[in-house]
């Protein structure tokens, strides 16, 4: 059943446990009486999340699609759900071929965003911190908008390469708001993931002592990256400030 999650772990364990690397999954799901469609979209998300332990390493699905197709002509076509996994990382070279995507969250969560990720994050940007600049550079944004007061309200928006903040800019200019401030911090966000770089490459063997050579090689691949688009022009840090006339 779409609901019961004891059932579906087991279900998913031993199919992670039986197939073999490019082995392929195929779940058909009855769903001539269910009624609330939001309940197939929970179906593909849990088996787009599901990860098994093994070892140090953890284990999943690459999703692949979910399609509504007739049943066989025994029956009074009935709506079937299909999903198409597998749970090799080389399989998923032939995505194309089948019309996929690897989503960004689930790609995350297998490897930037694992415990031991979160934790080297944490090692380089300070404790609850796995963003550029940690606890200091957040603090000094902050204390720009002065003292906060009880009741006050903060909007706080995050971006990626800038695109929602320019359009958050303007937005706030065509409701009202005004003495709207923008600050590229790119300089400063470049020196921050210097300075970062060149920290954990001094302390490299204090890292590897804690972390792997994989964790290692993977902060550092993204600081060049990103290094990179910044020198592209490709990757902005901006800062936007404006007032809401009373």
């Amino acid at each position: 059943e779409l609901l019961d999650s004891a059932a579906l772990d087991k279900f998913i364990c031993g199919a992670l446990r039986s197939l073999r690397v490019d082995g392929v999954l195929i779940v058909r799901q009855d769903l001539s009486k269910l009624n609330d469609p939001k309940k197939v979209a929970m179906l593909t998300d849990y088996f787009d999340v599901f990860r098994l332990e093994q070892g140090n390493e953890n284990v999943g699905f690459h999703f692949y699609a979910v399609n509504e197709v007739q049943e066989s002509v025994y029956v009074s076509a009935p709506k079937l759900a299909g999903l198409y996994l597998d749970p090799s990382q080389e399989a998923f070279s032939q995505a194309n071929k089948w019309s996929c995507f690897n989503p960004v969250q689930d790609f995350l969560d297998r490897t930037q965003y694992t415990d031991t990720g979160i934790f080297a994050y944490e090692w380089i940007f300070g404790d609850n911190f796995i963003s550029p600049g940690g606890y200091k550079q957040n603090l000094a944004i902050l204390r720009r908008f002065g003292p906060m007061k009880t009741g006050q309200t903060m909007l706080d928006i995050g971006v990626g390469i800038g695109g929602g903040a320019r359009q958050a800019a303007r937005i706030a200019k065509k409701v009202g708001f005004v003495d709207i401030e923008v600050e590229n911090m790119t300089p400063r966000f470049k020196e921050i993931l210097l300075e970062e770089r060149q920290r954990v490459e001094q302390n490299k063997e204090e890292f590897l002592e804690k972390f792997s050579q994989k964790e290692y090689d993977s902060l550092v691949n993204g600081w060049n990256s990103k290094l990179q688009f910044i020198a592209d022009d490709n990757h902005n840090w901006n800062f936007f400030a404006a007032i809401k006339p009373q």
